[in-house]
């Protein structure tokens, strides 16, 4: 066979050989090639990988520049005065969001007149006061009103001192508002409001600011055994204008003062203005009868500078409690005993627990054991020259008296008394998961007796000490974990103790969508809680009066409970002793809820407050 003949039949096949051997020989040369190989190995290459990685875990998260207060300083800038040479001050009025006002007096007026007047709104708030019990003395606290969050350039301010400065034709205009002191009243039972000097105030009950202090002042109790109410405002001067008084052109004295807040939102404040002036000018209106006049007569106490006037802001809410002597008594049950006068008849009388503070230097100490003595209606209820153990070491016997000023008025048997209130689950109608709430009230009968103040004409109820064991599994109110001995609690720490009223304020069924409920999902909402559908239900709820809510999940159907006090947080109470009564009451773990307070000790609808710690510690609840 000729070459010729070889290289057409077989020419095609040596190329694509030729071409293989190629390709094989530079893969193989590419791997075995020590120039690209990797120097560490895989070990090494994973430790390398491992740090990379913890360095990007410890890198700080990017911390953003601050933005800058574009909309303060653009409020600043629309709430400052243009500048006005004298020149054109008489074809010109100073630029004011309310300069021009459609006139109220005339009703077919459709321009604007402007009014020349420039206006600052000084808010006066109310401080916050509070009032505790300490056995003997009472604890007062008297805080300033928190101002609301201004911008520099706004119009109005609730600050403790302000100071608003602008320029028009006639130079430089400085306005002013300041708070020049408190002034604190006290109201002992059904007496008038008198002032209340506190330390540092002058006769008149006014506190200048400078002596107004952070930590509660204690004073003497005024009566013991009597509600005593506490209230303050603040009493303040500003530069104002002359609501009352003949209209001037331009004025420069130019505040007007409000009892409370008036705007909240900066885009409030234009319309304000704007009704304020019209107001003024008409010398009529709603908000121009409820703006402040200033006080004829300052305190000599009180300085004002030149152009300033006196004004006095709103009362703060009143302050309650009932004051309670070193005397602490409680209804232990009623029996029968001998007439003085005829031993061969009886009546029938209550047996009261009585004790005693006693106080050495700043250490406060109650009797060991408490006194037991009988009193039928007509008796002073104490007892004179009794021997009883002195509390303070070398602890030897002493005669002391156990006083109150209280007389029995009234003894009352087998009264009703509410122990507590429990939550019923039960079936809907037709059937299904779902279920619906209901409430239901556990009574007892008890006894009463009534007691009088002769001398101040006040009264109060002592309810019967009694026991209650609440049921196993059920949601109760007013909550209690475990059985609870009312005798116990009250010789364990009678400062502290407090009985509930005959009737607790009731738990109340709230219709969906409507009440708490609606707020509190409408948070969960808001921080994108992955649970919020769960608060939520389409049956009437309960709301208790210490907070929680309880309704029925549609969800996961059960019974879904939201504590925000954490009163079922709150310990077992001392198991009842053989001797209680077999009836079963509840208290509140921890603080009774606001608008229920408890009664019997001190009177019914006192406010509960904290009080000197007891010679023994209360029992576990």
């Amino acid at each position: 066979m000729s070459a010729k003949t070889f290289l057409i039949a077989h020419g095609e096949k040596l190329a694509v050989v030729a071409v293989a051997g190629g390709c094989a020989l530079i893969l193989s040369g590419s791997i075995n090639d020590p120039t690209i190989k990797p120097k560490d190995d895989l070990a090494a290459i994973d430790r390398i990988n491992t740090t990379i990685d913890m360095v990007f875990k410890k890198q700080a998260p990017p911390v953003f520049k601050e933005p800058r207060a574009y909309l303060d300083q653009m409020l600043g800038r629309l709430g400052q005065s243009g500048s006005v040479t004298p020149t054109m001050a008489w074809l010109t009025n100073p630029p004011d969001k309310g300069r021009a006002i459609i006139n109220p007096l005339d009703p077919t007026s459709k321009t604007p007149t402007p009014t020349g007047t420039y206006i600052y709104v000084y808010e006066l708030l109310a401080p916050t006061v509070n009032i505790e019990d300490a056995i003997g003395s009472l604890k007062i606290s008297v805080e300033a009103p928190k101002a609301a969050t201004t911008g520099q350039g706004r119009r109005f301010s609730s600050d403790s001192e302000r100071r608003w400065e602008r320029t028009d034709h006639r130079g430089a205009v400085v306005n002013t508002g300041r708070h020049l002191g408190v002034q604190v009243q006290i109201k002992v039972g059904d007496n008038e409001w008198r002032p209340l000097p506190l330390p540092g105030a002058g006769k008149d009950g006014i506190l200048p600011i400078a002596s107004l202090g952070t930590e509660p002042v204690t004073i003497p109790t005024p009566e013991p055994w009597q509600r005593h109410q506490l209230r303050a405002r603040i009493v303040a001067a500003a530069t104002a204008l002359d609501l009352d008084g003949e209209r001037v052109e331009r004025p420069r004295e130019t505040v007007v003062v409000a009892s409370g807040q008036l705007a909240g939102d900066p885009t409030e404040d234009a319309p304000l203005l704007d009704k304020i002036l019209a107001q003024y000018a008409a010398k009529q209106g709603q908000l121009f009868k409820t703006l402040l006049r200033p006080e004829a007569a300052v305190p000599a106490s009180l300085k004002l500078n030149p152009g300033e006037k006196a004004f006095l802001g709103p009362w703060s809410p009143v302050a309650k409690v009932d004051a309670t002597a070193s005397v602490r008594f409680a209804l232990l049950g009623l029996s029968t005993a001998p007439v003085e006068n005829d031993p061969t008849k009886t009546r029938d009388v209550g047996r009261f627990l009585l004790l005693r503070l006693f106080q050495q230097g700043d250490q406060r100490e109650w009797m060991k054991k408490p006194l037991e003595a009988k009193f039928g209606e007509g008796d002073v209820l104490g007892a004179k020259d009794v021997l009883i153990d002195n509390p303070f070491p070398p602890n030897k016997p002493i005669r002391q008296n156990l006083e109150t000023p209280f007389v029995v008025e009234k003894i009352i048997k087998g009264q009703t008394r509410v122990l507590y209130y429990s939550l019923k689950v039960k079936s809907r109608q037709g059937g299904g998961k779902n279920k619906e709430l209901e409430i239901e009230k556990k009574e007892a009968a008890t006894d009463v007796v009534v007691l009088r103040n002769p001398d101040t004409g006040s009264t109060m109820e002592l309810t019967r000490l009694i026991t209650i064991n609440p049921p196993v599994g059920k949601l109760i109110y007013p909550h209690r974990a475990a059985a609870y001995v009312e005798k116990d609690d009250f010789v364990a720490a009678p400062s502290s103790f407090r009985q509930w009223g005959l009737v607790p304020e009731p738990p109340k069924l709230v219709p969906p969508e409507t009440g708490p409920l609606v707020e509190l999902h409408k948070a969960k909402v808001d921080e994108g809680a992955l649970d919020a559908a769960s608060y939520t239900t389409d049956t009437p709820y309960v709301a208790f009066p210490d907070g929680r809510l309880v309704w029925w999940d549609t969800i996961e159907p059960a019974l879904k409970i939201h504590d925000p006090e954490g009163v079922m947080e709150a310990k077992a109470a001392a198991t009842p002793t053989p001797e209680a009564a077999p009836e079963k009451t509840d208290k509140p773990a921890g603080k009774p809820p606001v608008g229920q307070p408890p009664e019997g000790m001190p009177p019914e609808g006192v406010q509960p407050v904290p009080q000197p710690p007891a010679p023994q510690p209360p029992k576990k609840r």
